[in-house]
Protein backbone atom coordinates (compact mmCIF):
# COMPACT_ATOMS: atom_id res chain seq x y z
CA UNK A 1 0.00 0.00 0.00
CA UNK A 2 1.08 3.51 -0.57
CA UNK A 3 1.71 4.79 2.54
CA UNK A 4 1.25 8.95 1.94
CA UNK A 5 2.26 9.37 6.10
CA UNK A 6 5.94 7.75 5.99
CA UNK A 7 7.15 9.20 2.61
CA UNK A 8 11.13 7.46 1.78
CA UNK A 9 13.77 9.90 1.31
CA UNK A 10 13.66 8.80 -2.38
CA UNK A 11 10.24 9.94 -2.97
CA UNK A 12 10.94 13.35 -1.08
CA UNK A 13 13.64 14.18 -3.04
CA UNK A 14 11.75 13.72 -6.47
CA UNK A 15 8.83 15.77 -4.83
CA UNK A 16 8.79 18.96 -7.16
CA UNK A 17 6.65 21.35 -4.37
CA UNK A 18 7.83 20.41 -1.26
CA UNK A 19 6.08 21.80 2.08
CA UNK A 20 8.54 23.01 4.11
CA UNK A 21 8.88 23.43 8.31
CA UNK A 22 12.49 23.12 8.25
CA UNK A 23 13.75 24.96 4.59
CA UNK A 24 17.13 23.98 3.98
CA UNK A 25 17.10 24.62 0.53
CA UNK A 26 18.12 28.29 0.35
CA UNK A 27 18.28 30.83 -2.52
CA UNK A 28 14.55 28.88 -4.10
CA UNK A 29 11.41 30.89 -4.46
CA UNK A 30 8.67 30.07 -2.72
CA UNK A 31 4.88 30.42 -2.16
CA UNK A 32 3.40 31.26 1.12
CA UNK A 33 -0.32 30.71 1.69
CA UNK A 34 -1.13 34.05 3.66
CA UNK A 35 -5.65 33.13 3.69
CA UNK A 36 -7.05 29.54 3.69
CA UNK A 37 -6.92 25.73 5.80
CA UNK A 38 -3.21 26.10 4.90
CA UNK A 39 -2.05 29.20 6.47
CA UNK A 40 1.42 30.03 6.74
CA UNK A 41 2.37 27.05 4.96
CA UNK A 42 5.39 27.24 2.47
CA UNK A 43 6.28 25.67 -0.92
CA UNK A 44 9.80 26.08 -2.56
CA UNK A 45 9.15 26.67 -6.12
CA UNK A 46 11.76 24.35 -8.38
CA UNK A 47 12.69 25.21 -12.26
CA UNK A 48 10.06 22.85 -13.55
CA UNK A 49 6.61 23.28 -14.40
CA UNK A 50 4.22 22.22 -11.97
CA UNK A 51 0.25 22.31 -11.78
CA UNK A 52 -1.80 23.54 -9.16
CA UNK A 53 -5.32 22.37 -7.81
CA UNK A 54 -7.14 20.07 -6.08
CA UNK A 55 -6.10 16.96 -7.85
CA UNK A 56 -3.95 14.61 -5.78
CA UNK A 57 -2.21 14.12 -9.55
CA UNK A 58 -1.14 17.84 -8.69
CA UNK A 59 2.22 18.74 -7.67
CA UNK A 60 0.68 21.36 -5.23
CA UNK A 61 -2.34 20.28 -3.89
CA UNK A 62 -4.87 23.05 -2.48
CA UNK A 63 -8.03 21.89 -0.75
CA UNK A 64 -10.19 24.65 -0.27
CA UNK A 65 -13.56 25.42 -1.87
CA UNK A 66 -12.96 27.18 -5.61
CA UNK A 67 -10.26 25.60 -6.26
CA UNK A 68 -10.15 23.46 -9.87
CA UNK A 69 -8.87 19.92 -9.86
CA UNK A 70 -6.16 21.73 -12.22
CA UNK A 71 -6.08 25.32 -11.57
CA UNK A 72 -3.38 26.22 -13.13
CA UNK A 73 0.47 25.99 -13.81
CA UNK A 74 3.34 27.61 -12.66
CA UNK A 75 7.25 26.98 -14.93
CA UNK A 76 10.41 28.86 -15.20
CA UNK A 77 10.99 30.34 -17.83
CA UNK A 78 13.31 33.12 -19.42
CA UNK A 79 14.76 33.30 -16.22
CA UNK A 80 11.45 33.98 -14.71
CA UNK A 81 8.73 32.31 -13.05
CA UNK A 82 5.56 32.26 -15.13
CA UNK A 83 1.47 31.52 -14.19
CA UNK A 84 -0.99 30.16 -16.59
CA UNK A 85 -4.84 29.75 -15.95
CA UNK A 86 -5.80 26.28 -17.10
CA UNK A 87 -9.38 26.66 -17.84
CA UNK A 88 -10.26 26.87 -14.10
CA UNK A 89 -13.90 27.58 -13.27
CA UNK A 90 -13.38 30.47 -10.92
CA UNK A 91 -10.13 31.87 -12.96
CA UNK A 92 -6.44 32.49 -11.28
CA UNK A 93 -6.48 36.07 -9.92
CA UNK A 94 -3.36 38.12 -9.49
CA UNK A 95 -3.56 40.68 -7.38
CA UNK A 96 -7.59 40.23 -7.34
CA UNK A 97 -6.97 40.94 -11.57
CA UNK A 98 -8.01 37.81 -13.83
CA UNK A 99 -4.98 36.42 -15.96
CA UNK A 100 -4.81 33.92 -18.44
CA UNK A 101 -1.05 33.83 -18.51
CA UNK A 102 1.83 36.32 -16.80
CA UNK A 103 4.87 36.57 -15.33
CA UNK A 104 5.45 36.91 -11.34
CA UNK A 105 6.74 39.69 -9.70
CA UNK A 106 8.11 39.29 -6.11
CA UNK A 107 5.41 40.29 -3.48
CA UNK A 108 2.28 39.25 -6.32
CA UNK A 109 -0.59 37.92 -4.42
CA UNK A 110 -2.36 34.47 -6.13
CA UNK A 111 -6.09 33.97 -5.46
CA UNK A 112 -7.04 30.73 -6.48
CA UNK A 113 -10.69 30.03 -5.24
CA UNK A 114 -10.46 30.71 -1.07
CA UNK A 115 -6.86 30.51 -1.15
CA UNK A 116 -4.67 33.16 -1.36
CA UNK A 117 -0.73 32.77 -1.68
CA UNK A 118 2.19 34.85 -1.89
CA UNK A 119 5.19 34.78 -4.14
CA UNK A 120 8.39 35.67 -2.89
CA UNK A 121 11.43 35.60 -5.25
CA UNK A 122 14.45 34.26 -3.84
CA UNK A 123 16.42 37.17 -3.56
CA UNK A 124 13.64 38.56 -1.10
CA UNK A 125 15.40 39.03 2.01
CA UNK A 126 12.09 37.91 3.52
CA UNK A 127 13.06 34.07 2.05
CA UNK A 128 15.93 34.03 4.57
CA UNK A 129 13.57 35.25 7.08
CA UNK A 130 11.33 32.35 6.87
CA UNK A 131 13.74 29.83 6.65
CA UNK A 132 14.24 30.53 10.02
CA UNK A 133 11.11 31.06 11.53
CA UNK A 134 10.46 27.63 10.01
CA UNK A 135 13.38 26.04 11.75
CA UNK A 136 13.23 27.57 14.69
CA UNK A 137 9.40 26.65 14.92
CA UNK A 138 10.48 22.84 14.28
CA UNK A 139 13.43 22.89 16.74
CA UNK A 140 10.92 23.65 19.38
CA UNK A 141 8.11 21.66 18.33
CA UNK A 142 10.26 18.32 18.27
CA UNK A 143 9.21 15.89 20.86
CA UNK A 144 7.04 18.63 22.51
CA UNK A 145 3.20 18.39 22.70
CA UNK A 146 1.03 21.04 20.89
CA UNK A 147 -1.86 22.91 23.35
CA UNK A 148 -5.22 22.14 23.21
CA UNK A 149 -6.11 25.70 20.74
CA UNK A 150 -3.53 24.98 17.90
CA UNK A 151 -4.63 20.86 17.78
CA UNK A 152 -8.22 23.00 17.36
CA UNK A 153 -7.06 25.43 15.02
CA UNK A 154 -5.12 22.73 12.26
CA UNK A 155 -8.03 20.35 12.93
CA UNK A 156 -10.46 22.88 11.76
CA UNK A 157 -8.20 23.63 8.54
CA UNK A 158 -7.82 19.59 7.47
CA UNK A 159 -11.44 19.73 8.15
CA UNK A 160 -12.18 22.49 5.70
CA UNK A 161 -9.64 21.13 3.23
CA UNK A 162 -11.30 17.40 3.56
CA UNK A 163 -15.01 19.06 2.62
CA UNK A 164 -13.78 21.10 -0.02
CA UNK A 165 -11.77 18.51 -2.05
CA UNK A 166 -13.81 14.94 -2.40
CA UNK A 167 -10.54 13.40 -3.68
CA UNK A 168 -8.89 14.44 -0.74
CA UNK A 169 -7.06 10.67 1.10
CA UNK A 170 -9.08 10.51 4.60
CA UNK A 171 -7.33 11.12 7.82
CA UNK A 172 -8.27 11.42 11.06
CA UNK A 173 -8.33 12.21 14.79
CA UNK A 174 -6.80 9.52 17.56
CA UNK A 175 -7.64 10.27 21.08
CA UNK A 176 -5.67 8.72 23.74
CA UNK A 177 -6.98 8.06 27.89
CA UNK A 178 -4.06 7.09 30.26
CA UNK A 179 -5.63 4.00 31.76
CA UNK A 180 -6.83 4.12 35.60
CA UNK A 181 -5.49 7.84 35.73
CA UNK A 182 -7.20 8.22 38.86
CA UNK A 183 -4.76 5.58 40.55
CA UNK A 184 -1.70 6.97 38.57
CA UNK A 185 -2.54 10.60 40.12
CA UNK A 186 -3.16 8.86 43.67
CA UNK A 187 0.36 7.11 43.55
CA UNK A 188 2.45 10.14 41.69
CA UNK A 189 0.45 13.22 42.71
CA UNK A 190 -0.99 16.03 39.77
CA UNK A 191 2.60 17.26 38.80
CA UNK A 192 4.05 13.31 38.16
CA UNK A 193 0.77 13.47 35.94
CA UNK A 194 2.10 16.01 33.73
CA UNK A 195 5.33 14.80 33.81
CA UNK A 196 3.94 11.18 32.89
CA UNK A 197 1.67 12.99 29.91
CA UNK A 198 4.84 15.09 29.04
CA UNK A 199 6.84 11.11 28.86
CA UNK A 200 4.68 9.89 26.68
CA UNK A 201 4.46 12.42 24.57
CA UNK A 202 8.40 12.37 23.99
CA UNK A 203 8.00 8.42 23.26
CA UNK A 204 5.01 8.65 21.02
CA UNK A 205 6.74 11.51 19.32
CA UNK A 206 9.18 8.72 18.11
CA UNK A 207 6.14 6.79 15.89
CA UNK A 208 5.14 10.00 14.44
CA UNK A 209 5.66 11.51 11.27
CA UNK A 210 5.68 15.04 9.86
CA UNK A 211 2.20 14.51 9.19
CA UNK A 212 1.10 13.72 12.29
CA UNK A 213 0.20 16.41 14.94
CA UNK A 214 0.17 15.51 18.64
CA UNK A 215 -1.47 17.40 21.83
CA UNK A 216 -2.49 17.51 25.15
CA UNK A 217 -5.98 17.51 25.20
CA UNK A 218 -7.62 16.81 28.63
CA UNK A 219 -6.05 16.17 32.64
CA UNK A 220 -5.51 12.55 31.58
CA UNK A 221 -5.29 12.28 27.47
CA UNK A 222 -3.46 13.12 24.35
CA UNK A 223 -4.43 13.70 20.36
CA UNK A 224 -3.20 13.04 17.34
CA UNK A 225 -4.53 14.50 14.10
CA UNK A 226 -3.37 11.79 11.12
CA UNK A 227 -3.89 13.82 8.41
CA UNK A 228 -3.79 11.99 4.86
CA UNK A 229 -4.09 8.32 6.65
CA UNK A 230 -6.57 5.91 5.45
CA UNK A 231 -8.84 3.50 7.77
CA UNK A 232 -6.09 1.22 7.62
CA UNK A 233 -3.08 3.41 8.15
CA UNK A 234 -5.46 4.97 11.22
CA UNK A 235 -5.40 0.97 12.36
CA UNK A 236 -1.37 0.73 12.06
CA UNK A 237 -0.86 3.71 13.83
CA UNK A 238 -3.33 3.10 16.38
CA UNK A 239 -1.58 -0.46 17.45
CA UNK A 240 1.60 0.69 17.05
CA UNK A 241 0.54 4.16 19.70
CA UNK A 242 -0.81 2.04 22.38
CA UNK A 243 2.42 -0.85 21.56
CA UNK A 244 4.65 2.22 22.07
CA UNK A 245 3.18 3.58 25.46
CA UNK A 246 3.46 -0.40 27.33
CA UNK A 247 7.05 -0.96 26.16
CA UNK A 248 8.80 -0.13 28.83
CA UNK A 249 7.92 2.07 32.28
CA UNK A 250 8.16 5.60 32.39
CA UNK A 251 10.64 7.58 35.12
CA UNK A 252 7.97 10.10 36.79
CA UNK A 253 10.62 11.52 40.18
CA UNK A 254 11.96 9.09 41.49
CA UNK A 255 9.59 6.47 40.82
CA UNK A 256 8.91 4.01 37.90
CA UNK A 257 5.18 4.05 36.64
CA UNK A 258 3.86 1.24 33.87
CA UNK A 259 0.49 3.07 31.96
CA UNK A 260 -1.32 1.92 29.25
CA UNK A 261 -4.17 3.94 26.59
CA UNK A 262 -7.49 3.72 25.51
CA UNK A 263 -7.55 4.75 22.16
CA UNK A 264 -10.92 6.01 20.47
CA UNK A 265 -10.65 6.61 16.40
CA UNK A 266 -12.85 9.25 14.69
CA UNK A 267 -11.92 8.92 11.11
CA UNK A 268 -12.46 12.39 8.72
CA UNK A 269 -15.92 12.04 7.49
CA UNK A 270 -17.91 14.32 5.57
CA UNK A 271 -20.49 13.79 8.27
CA UNK A 272 -18.39 15.46 10.88
CA UNK A 273 -17.59 19.63 10.14
CA UNK A 274 -16.48 20.98 12.83
CA UNK A 275 -13.10 19.99 15.61
CA UNK A 276 -15.51 19.97 18.50
CA UNK A 277 -17.85 16.93 17.14
CA UNK A 278 -14.93 15.42 15.86
CA UNK A 279 -13.02 15.42 19.22
CA UNK A 280 -16.12 14.59 21.30
CA UNK A 281 -16.70 11.19 18.85
CA UNK A 282 -12.93 10.16 19.70
CA UNK A 283 -13.28 10.49 23.16
CA UNK A 284 -16.26 8.47 23.39
CA UNK A 285 -14.67 5.58 21.42
CA UNK A 286 -11.94 6.09 23.90
CA UNK A 287 -13.82 5.97 27.26
CA UNK A 288 -15.76 3.02 25.59
CA UNK A 289 -12.70 1.29 24.98
CA UNK A 290 -11.84 1.69 28.50
CA UNK A 291 -15.00 0.62 29.67
CA UNK A 292 -14.37 -2.59 27.77
CA UNK A 293 -11.00 -3.44 29.96
CA UNK A 294 -8.39 -0.55 28.50
CA UNK A 295 -5.45 -1.12 26.91
CA UNK A 296 -7.77 -1.33 23.05
CA UNK A 297 -9.02 0.84 20.52
CA UNK A 298 -12.66 1.58 19.03
CA UNK A 299 -13.38 3.12 15.90
CA UNK A 300 -16.25 5.87 15.68
CA UNK A 301 -18.59 5.56 13.25
CA UNK A 302 -21.59 8.40 12.49
CA UNK A 303 -24.85 7.96 11.94
CA UNK A 304 -27.51 10.25 10.76
CA UNK A 305 -31.03 9.65 11.12
CA UNK A 306 -34.18 11.04 9.93
CA UNK A 307 -34.70 12.71 13.32
CA UNK A 308 -30.98 14.07 13.60
CA UNK A 309 -30.95 15.30 10.05
CA UNK A 310 -33.73 17.83 10.64
CA UNK A 311 -32.32 18.74 14.25
CA UNK A 312 -28.75 19.58 12.73
CA UNK A 313 -28.21 21.31 10.14
CA UNK A 314 -24.49 20.49 10.17
CA UNK A 315 -25.80 16.61 9.83
CA UNK A 316 -27.65 17.04 7.08
CA UNK A 317 -25.30 19.22 5.07
CA UNK A 318 -22.69 16.24 6.22
CA UNK A 319 -25.34 13.60 4.86
CA UNK A 320 -25.20 15.68 1.46
CA UNK A 321 -21.58 15.85 1.22
CA UNK A 322 -21.09 12.35 1.80
CA UNK A 323 -23.38 11.33 -0.83
CA UNK A 324 -21.99 13.57 -3.22
CA UNK A 325 -18.83 12.25 -3.16
CA UNK A 326 -20.03 8.64 -2.92
CA UNK A 327 -22.21 8.85 -6.02
CA UNK A 328 -25.06 7.73 -3.01
CA UNK A 329 -27.60 10.42 -3.74
CA UNK A 330 -31.11 9.27 -4.79
CA UNK A 331 -33.27 10.48 -7.33
CA UNK A 332 -37.19 9.94 -8.07
CA UNK A 333 -39.07 10.36 -10.93
CA UNK A 334 -42.87 12.76 -11.21
CA UNK A 335 -44.07 12.48 -14.53
CA UNK A 336 -45.91 15.58 -15.99
CA UNK A 337 -48.59 14.10 -18.01
CA UNK A 338 -49.16 15.80 -21.47
CA UNK A 339 -52.50 17.19 -22.50
CA UNK A 340 -51.19 16.66 -25.86
CA UNK A 341 -51.35 13.23 -26.61
CA UNK A 342 -47.41 13.54 -27.18
CA UNK A 343 -45.49 10.34 -27.07
CA UNK A 344 -42.61 11.54 -25.40
CA UNK A 345 -42.93 11.09 -21.36
CA UNK A 346 -41.70 13.97 -19.25
CA UNK A 347 -40.39 13.50 -16.31
CA UNK A 348 -38.87 15.94 -13.31
CA UNK A 349 -35.87 14.19 -11.88
CA UNK A 350 -35.87 15.12 -7.90
CA UNK A 351 -33.11 14.79 -5.28
CA UNK A 352 -33.54 12.95 -2.24
CA UNK A 353 -31.29 12.42 0.63
CA UNK A 354 -31.44 8.72 2.13
CA UNK A 355 -30.54 8.46 6.39
CA UNK A 356 -29.08 5.95 8.20
CA UNK A 357 -32.59 4.89 9.18
CA UNK A 358 -33.69 4.29 5.68
CA UNK A 359 -35.84 7.92 5.72
CA UNK A 360 -35.53 10.03 2.26
CA UNK A 361 -35.46 13.55 3.22
CA UNK A 362 -36.96 15.57 -0.08
CA UNK A 363 -35.08 18.33 -1.54
CA UNK A 364 -36.56 21.16 0.12
CA UNK A 365 -35.02 20.29 3.38
CA UNK A 366 -31.54 20.23 2.01
CA UNK A 367 -31.44 22.25 -1.15
CA UNK A 368 -31.77 25.76 1.05
CA UNK A 369 -28.48 24.49 3.52
CA UNK A 370 -26.64 23.50 0.36
CA UNK A 371 -27.08 27.29 -0.94
CA UNK A 372 -26.02 28.47 2.80
CA UNK A 373 -22.80 26.38 2.62
CA UNK A 374 -21.72 26.51 -0.75
CA UNK A 375 -22.51 22.70 -2.10
CA UNK A 376 -25.45 23.88 -4.15
CA UNK A 377 -23.08 24.44 -7.25
CA UNK A 378 -21.83 20.13 -6.66
CA UNK A 379 -25.50 19.57 -6.33
CA UNK A 380 -26.40 20.88 -9.72
CA UNK A 381 -23.61 19.12 -11.14
CA UNK A 382 -24.26 15.93 -9.61
CA UNK A 383 -28.30 16.12 -10.61
CA UNK A 384 -27.19 17.44 -14.43
CA UNK A 385 -24.35 14.57 -14.70
CA UNK A 386 -26.82 11.60 -13.45
CA UNK A 387 -29.76 13.22 -15.66
CA UNK A 388 -28.15 12.63 -18.84
CA UNK A 389 -26.32 9.26 -17.83
CA UNK A 390 -30.15 8.04 -17.53
CA UNK A 391 -31.87 9.28 -20.61
CA UNK A 392 -28.58 8.00 -23.06
CA UNK A 393 -29.53 4.96 -21.03
CA UNK A 394 -33.07 5.02 -22.24
CA UNK A 395 -32.03 6.13 -25.53
CA UNK A 396 -29.85 3.04 -26.15
CA UNK A 397 -32.92 0.95 -25.49
CA UNK A 398 -34.66 2.76 -28.15
CA UNK A 399 -37.20 4.40 -25.20
CA UNK A 400 -35.98 8.27 -24.97
CA UNK A 401 -38.10 10.41 -21.97
CA UNK A 402 -37.08 13.85 -21.65
CA UNK A 403 -36.01 15.18 -17.90
CA UNK A 404 -36.19 17.97 -16.57
CA UNK A 405 -33.40 19.29 -13.82
CA UNK A 406 -33.48 22.08 -11.25
CA UNK A 407 -30.42 23.61 -11.28
CA UNK A 408 -29.63 26.80 -8.81
CA UNK A 409 -28.98 30.65 -9.61
CA UNK A 410 -25.71 29.93 -8.88
CA UNK A 411 -25.24 27.48 -11.52
CA UNK A 412 -25.91 30.65 -13.83
CA UNK A 413 -22.29 31.54 -13.92
CA UNK A 414 -20.68 28.09 -14.49
CA UNK A 415 -21.00 28.06 -18.52
CA UNK A 416 -17.82 25.83 -18.37
CA UNK A 417 -19.80 23.19 -16.63
CA UNK A 418 -22.32 23.27 -19.16
CA UNK A 419 -20.04 22.89 -21.98
CA UNK A 420 -18.44 19.84 -20.89
CA UNK A 421 -21.67 18.37 -20.30
CA UNK A 422 -23.06 19.13 -23.99
CA UNK A 423 -19.67 18.00 -25.32
CA UNK A 424 -20.02 15.14 -27.64
CA UNK A 425 -23.61 15.26 -26.87
CA UNK A 426 -25.61 12.57 -29.24
CA UNK A 427 -27.32 13.85 -32.09
CA UNK A 428 -30.78 12.56 -31.01
CA UNK A 429 -30.66 13.81 -27.65
CA UNK A 430 -29.71 17.39 -28.68
CA UNK A 431 -32.57 16.78 -31.70
CA UNK A 432 -35.55 16.51 -28.81
CA UNK A 433 -33.16 18.76 -26.28
CA UNK A 434 -34.55 15.53 -24.02
CA UNK A 435 -32.31 17.00 -21.03
CA UNK A 436 -34.11 20.35 -19.56
CA UNK A 437 -32.51 22.50 -17.40
CA UNK A 438 -35.06 24.28 -15.29
CA UNK A 439 -34.37 27.70 -13.13
CA UNK A 440 -36.46 29.63 -11.11
CA UNK A 441 -37.71 33.11 -12.71
CA UNK A 442 -36.55 34.97 -9.36
CA UNK A 443 -32.71 33.88 -9.91
CA UNK A 444 -32.43 34.51 -13.85
CA UNK A 445 -34.16 38.23 -12.64
CA UNK A 446 -31.28 38.53 -9.86
CA UNK A 447 -28.51 37.38 -12.03
CA UNK A 448 -29.81 38.86 -15.52
CA UNK A 449 -26.69 38.99 -17.03
CA UNK A 450 -25.01 35.89 -16.47
CA UNK A 451 -28.91 34.18 -17.79
CA UNK A 452 -28.46 36.73 -20.80
CA UNK A 453 -25.21 34.56 -21.58
CA UNK A 454 -26.05 31.50 -20.33
CA UNK A 455 -29.59 30.28 -21.41
CA UNK A 456 -28.85 30.61 -24.76
CA UNK A 457 -25.69 28.60 -25.06
CA UNK A 458 -27.17 25.94 -23.25
CA UNK A 459 -30.24 25.33 -26.08
CA UNK A 460 -27.43 26.32 -28.74
CA UNK A 461 -25.73 22.48 -27.33
CA UNK A 462 -28.83 21.07 -27.30
CA UNK A 463 -30.12 21.62 -24.08
CA UNK A 464 -33.48 22.66 -23.37
CA UNK A 465 -34.59 25.33 -21.43
CA UNK A 466 -37.59 25.95 -18.99
CA UNK A 467 -38.35 28.62 -16.14
CA UNK A 468 -40.26 27.74 -12.87
CA UNK A 469 -41.66 30.28 -10.59
CA UNK A 470 -43.75 32.18 -13.10
CA UNK A 471 -46.51 34.06 -11.58
CA UNK A 472 -49.53 36.36 -11.90
CA UNK A 473 -47.28 39.33 -11.82
CA UNK A 474 -45.06 37.77 -14.12
CA UNK A 475 -44.51 40.05 -17.89
CA UNK A 476 -44.46 37.21 -20.54
CA UNK A 477 -43.43 39.66 -22.75
CA UNK A 478 -40.06 40.86 -20.84
CA UNK A 479 -39.52 37.43 -19.96
CA UNK A 480 -39.86 36.36 -23.77
CA UNK A 481 -37.56 39.49 -24.94
CA UNK A 482 -35.14 38.18 -23.03
CA UNK A 483 -34.71 34.56 -23.21
CA UNK A 484 -35.68 31.55 -25.80
CA UNK A 485 -37.87 29.19 -23.49
CA UNK A 486 -38.78 26.08 -23.89
CA UNK A 487 -41.00 25.37 -21.05
CA UNK A 488 -42.67 27.21 -18.01
CA UNK A 489 -43.87 26.14 -14.42
CA UNK A 490 -46.67 27.97 -13.45
CA UNK A 491 -47.41 28.68 -9.71
CA UNK A 492 -49.71 27.13 -8.00
CA UNK A 493 -52.10 29.96 -8.04
CA UNK A 494 -53.32 29.19 -11.66
CA UNK A 495 -53.54 25.48 -10.69
CA UNK A 496 -55.94 26.26 -7.49
CA UNK A 497 -57.73 28.79 -9.34
CA UNK A 498 -57.68 28.61 -13.23
CA UNK A 499 -60.97 27.03 -14.45
CA UNK A 500 -63.11 28.53 -11.88
CA UNK A 501 -61.71 31.97 -10.43
CA UNK A 502 -62.71 34.74 -13.53
CA UNK A 503 -59.68 36.76 -12.35
CA UNK A 504 -57.03 33.90 -12.47
CA UNK A 505 -58.47 32.24 -15.51
CA UNK A 506 -57.95 35.73 -17.41
CA UNK A 507 -54.49 35.58 -16.59
CA UNK A 508 -53.68 32.28 -17.20
CA UNK A 509 -55.22 32.81 -20.47
CA UNK A 510 -53.03 36.07 -21.40
CA UNK A 511 -49.85 34.06 -20.32
CA UNK A 512 -51.22 31.05 -22.47
CA UNK A 513 -51.43 32.89 -25.11
CA UNK A 514 -47.90 34.91 -25.19
CA UNK A 515 -45.96 31.78 -24.00
CA UNK A 516 -47.57 29.79 -26.92
CA UNK A 517 -47.16 31.78 -29.70
CA UNK A 518 -43.59 32.23 -28.80
CA UNK A 519 -43.63 28.27 -28.93
CA UNK A 520 -43.17 27.56 -25.14
CA UNK A 521 -45.06 25.10 -23.42
CA UNK A 522 -46.76 25.46 -20.18
CA UNK A 523 -46.85 23.48 -17.42
CA UNK A 524 -49.21 23.44 -14.31
CA UNK A 525 -47.65 21.57 -10.79
CA UNK A 526 -49.45 21.20 -7.65
CA UNK A 527 -52.16 19.38 -9.22
CA UNK A 528 -53.65 17.15 -6.37
CA UNK A 529 -57.04 15.84 -6.71
CA UNK A 530 -59.58 15.38 -9.52
CA UNK A 531 -61.34 18.49 -9.57
CA UNK A 532 -58.17 20.37 -10.69
CA UNK A 533 -56.70 17.79 -13.08
CA UNK A 534 -60.49 17.90 -14.63
CA UNK A 535 -59.76 21.43 -14.97
CA UNK A 536 -57.06 22.08 -16.15
CA UNK A 537 -56.83 19.30 -18.72
CA UNK A 538 -58.87 21.21 -21.33
CA UNK A 539 -57.28 24.60 -20.35
CA UNK A 540 -54.84 25.35 -22.52
CA UNK A 541 -51.81 23.63 -19.95
CA UNK A 542 -49.37 21.81 -22.02
CA UNK A 543 -48.03 19.38 -19.18
CA UNK A 544 -49.85 18.67 -15.59
CA UNK A 545 -48.21 17.51 -12.42
CA UNK A 546 -48.86 16.62 -8.93
CA UNK A 547 -49.15 14.04 -6.75
CA UNK A 548 -52.65 13.22 -7.85
CA UNK A 549 -51.30 12.38 -11.19
CA UNK A 550 -48.31 10.41 -9.54
CA UNK A 551 -46.02 11.04 -6.72
CA UNK A 552 -42.40 10.70 -6.64
CA UNK A 553 -41.22 7.09 -7.53
CA UNK A 554 -37.88 5.53 -8.06
CA UNK A 555 -38.42 4.36 -11.83
CA UNK A 556 -40.01 6.36 -14.37
CA UNK A 557 -42.58 4.10 -15.67
CA UNK A 558 -45.97 5.87 -15.15
CA UNK A 559 -48.80 4.89 -17.35
CA UNK A 560 -51.70 7.37 -17.95
CA UNK A 561 -55.14 4.73 -17.67
CA UNK A 562 -58.02 5.66 -19.24
CA UNK A 563 -61.07 5.54 -17.06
Amino acid sequence: MNDKTNPSPQTQTQTRIEATTANRHSGLARLVVIQGPELGRQYNLANQAMVLGRSSECDLKLASAGVSRRHCRIEWRDGRYWIEDLGSTNHTRINESVVDSQALRDGDRIRLGQTALKFIAADNPEAAWLDRVAEVDTQQHHGRLFDRHQFHARLEAELNAASANPDRSAGGVLYLLIDAASTIRDHVGMKGVDQLINRIGQRLSDALTGTHLLARHGEYSLAVLAADADQHALERLTETLRNQVTAGVFAVGDQEVAASVSIGVCPFSLRISDADTMLVCAARAAEQAQADGGNRSRTYTPEVSAASASDNEQHLLGLLREALQRNSLQTLYQPAVSTRNDDLLHYQLLPRLLTDDDQLIPAARFVPVAARHGAVQALDRWMSVRALAVIRERVTRSRPLRLLVSQSGKSLDDLRRFEVLGKDLESEIARQRLLVFEFALADLERELKAARQLLPKIRTLGFGVSVSGVGDDSQPERLLNHFQIDYVKLTRRFAEGAGSDPVVSQQFEHLAKAFHAAGTRIIVGQVEDAETMGRMWNSGADLLQGNFIQKPTQTPDFKLEDD
